[in-house]
Formats: C-alpha cells, sequence, structure tokens
C-alpha cells in the first residue's frame, strides 16, 4: 500500500475544536503534527483519549526514556509498525540507545547482554504480553524484580498503548513517513 485509507487532516485546518491541539502538539514537538496525529485526527474524540494516553506515558511516565523507548521500539517491531519504529528511533538515540542496542531490540531473538537486567525485564514482558496477551506469574516476578508495582503496572500500559497505536497505523495503512 502506498497511501494511507484515510485522508490525513490539514494542519492548518484540523477538525472540531482541535486546532489548539494541533497547536500543543507543534510547539511539543518543534514542528507540525506528523502523519500519524493526521491520520488520528479523522476521529477528534478518540484522538484527544490516544493523544491524552500517548502524552502522560511519554511526558509524565516514571519509567527511565531508555527502558520506555526500548519496549515502544520492541513493541513495534512485534507488530510490524514501520513507522512507529521509525518515529520512536531518534528519541532511543537521544535516550542514550546505541547501533548495536537498535539492532538487538529488533532481532527476534532478543540479547540478554545487549540490555542492562531491568531492560531485559521490559523488553521481555513486551515478548509476553505480545505472545500470550498476559503474563504468567514467572513472567510477573521477573518485571517485579527490577519494577515497583505503579512501573510494572506503567510497562503493561505502554506495551498496550503501542499494540493499539500499531495496529491503528497499520489497519489505516500508514508505513512511512508522509510530509
Amino acid at each position: 500500500m502506498t497511501g494511507t485509507r484515510m485522508t490525513l487532516v490539514d494542519a492548518d485546518r484540523p477538525p472540531d475544536g482541535l486546532k489548539p491541539v494541533f497547536d500543543r502538539v507543534a510547539a511539543h514537538y518543534g514542528r507540525p503534527p506528523g502523519a500519524a496525529h493526521r491520520l488520528l485526527a479523522n476521529h477528534p474524540a478518540l484522538y484527544r483519549q490516544w493523544l491524552g494516553t500517548g502524552s502522560e506515558l511519554l511526558v509524565s511516565g516514571k519509567l527511565p526514556a531508555r527502558t520506555r523507548e526500548l519496549v515502544i521500539l520492541r513493541t513495534a517491531g512485534n507488530c510490524k509498525c514501520a513507522y512507529e519504529r521509525r518515529s520512536h528511533e531518534a528519541a532511543a538515540r537521544d535516550a542514550g540507545v546505541d547501533d548495536a542496542q537498535l539492532a538487538a531490540v529488533q532481532s527476534p531473538v532478543l540479547d540478554a547482554s545487549a540490555f542492562d537486567p531491568g531492560e531485559l525485564a521490559a523488553l521481555r514482558c513486551a515478548d509476553r504480553l505480545w505472545a500470550d496477551a498476559t503474563l504468567d506469574g514467572a513472567a510477573w516476578a521477573e518485571l517485579r524484580r527490577h519494577f515497583e508495582p505503579p512501573l510494572a503496572e506503567e510497562l503493561l500500559f505502554l506495551v498496550g498503548h503501542y499494540v493499539a497505536t500499531a495496529f491503528l497505523l497499520n489497519g489505516l495503512g500508514l508505513q512511512e513517513h508522509l510530509a
């Protein structure tokens, strides 16, 4: 597929009072809202909810930025969401993820030596949720060895949000960064 299944809304003329929202997004990123925002804004009410959850996780979340970005990249890879993966590679680099770790997080089999124990537990959590849609007792215990309950829950929210985002973007045909 070369195009999206729905038209991207005009960043200068968003629907249903989204202009102030788009202005805040532009101020945050230093550029007009990207294709994902403009595509999902076709449903203003759900877009606001999606943006609220994403903003809470990215801006106000308590997970270390490295861990958060690695989990997002792993989830994007599990969901085969190239758009999301490309969107978060720069943020991962900004959080200190190097080229070897970027390659390792995209490998089907995780290289335990590429990550610290907490990152590895978080990545395994993302994989277990993807494979089974739940965590068994052993997976939860591994996660809890590295994360207090609120952070463990935040990790589950993070994976769930980015699985949903990947499904939306993939389903709506957004595969590459569009102007």
